[in-house]
């Protein structure tokens, strides 16, 4: 444990779906699927370091960023509007981008100030908190009975915490990561702002590859979380360029350059990669041989994602307007105007789409 790491101790037990600590439950997904736009998180005090529960149970849950290594950004569940504030947190502090995880009930947030919130996802009552002091700007990856962090500032920026135990198994210190990681093909793969991708297995955290942008002169980083088919992953650039890797190798695969910087993580589905960029474009990739397929002009800055589903891509734009265009060719299925500019990516849930205004999105 480092130095950074010695603020505060708290203890999290799992709760079930009454706020029991005595052990975990399954949960169904329509409450899930409704977490994002029915739950207000505000964030608290620093407070005690500890995270506990019990062995995790088969089930539907959202382990990381996007749902699943697709990044598709879609439930299983279905929501009924109007929806309503279930329950609302105050934590104290800031948080990043991208979403929370779910598992056994409880919810896991990381902050601005690098604690992982633990709450219960019927009740929001807090169970604990552990402080891996550095700010986390992605979502946490739940893995069983441990989580995979990544965190931006000094020391160990990839840890991974024991759930069970209460305590840190493994920490390796790999440089600022400001997106969210991906579990794929048994390992974690993680982006960092110096514009580099490495894999590590989840065992020791030991490096299995390592993928590093060319050098050159304010060679650009990574804030695009990594999405994967199970075969390569793909993933953007702060300069513009998408690239695709091996997943087994990090042997590149393809790059397509000239669309915009790129914040979002892709969305795969249907042998395709669905990327939104900052220059207001949606472009189609075909996973194997990284060939432009479609692009659909916004006309506005996309700072979120899309999600992917019942043959739609959903986006939303800075401009305050929600798109569906179809999967195949590109084509607008629908669009809706908001209150406000959307810097999320939506939440398909059974035939309903869903979006909100996340914190003001940042810019390099």
């Amino acid at each position: 444990m480092n130095d950074r790491q010695r603020k505060c101790r708290r203890t999290i037990n799992a709760p079930d779906r009454r706020g029991s600590t005595r052990g975990p439950a399954i949960y169904d997904a329509a409450p899930l699927a409704a977490l994002s736009l029915a739950v207000v998180l505000i964030f608290p005090a620093c407070a005690p370091n500890k995270i506990l529960m019990s062995t995790p149970r088969a089930g539907d849950a959202w382990r990381m960023y996007g749902g699943g290594p697709g990044r598709m950004n879609a439930s299983s569940g279905a929501v009924v509007p109007p929806l309503s504030r279930a329950w609302e947190y105050d934590a104290g502090s800031g948080f990043g981008p991208a979403s929370a995880a779910v598992a056994e009930s409880t919810v896991f947030v990381g902050t601005l100030t690098g604690e992982v919130r633990a709450l219960n996802l019927y009740t929001g009552r807090e169970t604990g908190a552990y402080d891996f002091g550095a700010a986390m700007f992605g979502t946490p990856v739940v893995l069983g009975g441990r989580i995979v962090v990544g965190l931006s500032g000094e020391g160990e920026n990839l840890v991974c915490y024991n759930l069970r135990t209460g305590s840190v198994e493994w920490e390796v210190e790999t440089g600022d990561i400001e997106s969210s990681l991906l579990y794929a093909g048994g390992r974690i793969v993680a982006a960092g702002l110096d514009g580099s991708v490495a894999a590590y297995d989840t065992a020791v955290g030991k490096e299995l590859w390592r993928y590093e942008l060319p050098e050159a002169p304010g060679r650009p980083g990574i804030r695009s979380a990594p999405a994967s088919d199970g075969e390569r992953i793909v993933f953007g650039t702060d300069g513009g360029d998408v690239l695709a890797l091996e997943l087994a190798t990090g042997a590149l695969s393809w790059k397509v350059a000239a669309v915009g910087a790129v914040f979002a993580a892709p969305s795969i589905v249907g042998g395709k990669a669905f990327v939104c960029s900052l220059d207001g474009k949606i472009t189609a990739i075909d996973l194997v041989t990284g060939e432009i397929l479609w692009t659909f002009t916004a006309g506005v800055p996309l700072y979120g994602g899309a999600a992917a589903g019942r043959g739609m891509i959903v986006a939303g734009t800075s401009g305050g307007e929600v798109i569906s265009l179809r999967e195949s060719d590109g084509s607008v299925l629908w669009r809706t105007r908001t209150a406000g500019g959307v810097g999320s990516a939506p939440l398909v849930c059974g035939s309903v789409t869903t979006s909100a205004p996340p914190s003001e999105p940042s810019t390099p």
